[in-house]
């Protein structure tokens, strides 16, 4: 019977081993998983100020597009303008050749 007691007691002994093994794989791998849930936190955050910052520069991009074009209808008038007045020295300078000849 003693060496029953031995036997029982050698497998007490190696079950909790084995618990305290099994315990401390559990422990790393809560460990494990707070530093995984941790970085995907830290993604999170990263991916949603780069949503926000590709949100202001898209605003910014539309701003742009819309100075450009009231720059270009700008331009474009002023052009038109240019052309009048080239067309009126034209006339002006046209004339006074006329009135240099008369003279």
């Amino acid at each position: 019977m003693s060496a029953t007691k031995f036997s029982l007691g050698k497998q007490h002994d190696l079950l909790r081993d084995a618990l305290k093994d099994v315990n401390a794989e559990l422990s790393r791998l809560q460990m494990e998983r707070r530093d995984l849930e941790d970085e995907i936190r830290r993604l999170t955050n990263t991916i949603k100020e780069t949503q926000e910052e590709e949100l202001h520069l898209k605003d910014g991009m539309r701003k742009m597009a819309l100075k450009e074009k009231a720059v270009g209808m700008k331009r474009e008038q002023l052009n038109k303008k240019i052309l009048k007045l080239k067309q009126k020295i034209g006339k002006v300078q046209a004339l006074g050749a006329k009135m240099s000849e008369v003279e």
